[in-house]
């Protein structure tokens, strides 16, 4: 396995696991607030830019 392998691996498992972060502390977020509107919109939009920022 190359170096670039490596790197794309490890890379797509921080990024699955700051997807799965990111979701949990939205659910939480959502239990502790009134329910919004946009809501679901939020809740993609920082599981996009913890994706992004990898």
């Amino acid at each position: 396995m190359g170096t670039a392998a490596m790197a794309s691996k490890i890379k797509s498992e921080i990024r699955a696991c700051l997807y799965a972060c990111s979701s949990k502390i939205v659910a939480r977020l959502r239990q502790n607030s009134p329910p919004m509107n946009n809501d679901r919109l939020q809740s993609n939009t920082i599981g996009r830019a913890a994706i992004e920022q990898t």
